[in-house]
């Protein structure tokens, strides 16, 4: 074979082999995207204003009984507000200008969630078996098992709030436990947590309400 046959042939070889491997790649990625979009993690129990799903670059706006993936950044408008139940009893609620993204979730088995901005409530019905979960956000990190609380801006800075039951929250290297009535505030991100203590009556409505 002369010499500009071989050259030929290596630059045909090399082109070829660029296209498969650029093909491979985006067709995995493809195959990521459905089985992202396919693994279930809940349902929008319901929905004023409006709220939408992002996964990667592609959004779609969320109705009433709409599923809700692993994968998911869940969004909600000014003056909007959304709730979902994620597993089978979860109620999760978002209120105006909120982002969640759902990180990992097992059906049943717990998972992972990220509140990257507004307020949110995460209620487990009393009895319902437990189902440990993490949440993570400007607040640090809270670990949960069956519990009702809030989690997002109060008065100015962003702090968690024990409905019932009880939670970890760690932020700055530090970890308070919350029970029933028990608040802590996260002046900054990354600083540690406040000490525990009681709301008033007036500051939790306030809370509560920012998300129903």
């Amino acid at each position: 074979m002369t010499e500009a046959r071989r050259d030929c042939r290596t630059t045909f070889d090399r082109r070829t082999f660029t296209r498969l491997t650029t093909g491979a790649a985006a067709s995995l990625l493809a195959l990521t995207d459905v089985a992202l979009a396919r693994e279930p993690a809940g349902r929008v129990d319901d929905v004023s204003g409006q709220a939408m799903a992002e996964l990667r670059r592609a959004s779609r706006k969320l109705a009433l009984g709409e599923s809700v993936f692993v994968g998911d950044t869940v969004t909600t408008a000014d003056a909007s507000r959304v709730a979902l139940i994620v597993g089978a009893a979860t109620n999760i609620r978002l209120g105006p200008e909120a982002r969640l993204r759902i990180d990992r979730f097992i059906m049943d088995a717990g998972g992972s969630l990220t509140l990257q901005s507004g307020p949110m409530t995460f209620n487990r019905p009393p009895g319902a078996a437990p189902q440990p979960m993490t949440i993570r956000g400007a607040f640090g990190m809270i670990a949960v098992r069956g519990t009702h609380f809030f989690a997002g801006p109060s008065r100015g800075k962003t702090g968690v709030l024990v409905v019932r039951g009880s939670v970890s929250v760690r932020s700055g290297g530090e970890t308070v436990i919350l029970n029933q009535g028990e608040g802590t505030d996260i002046v900054t991100f990354g600083a540690k947590p406040s000490k525990p203590g009681l709301w008033s009556g007036d500051r939790i409505n306030e809370a509560l309400a920012s998300v129903l």
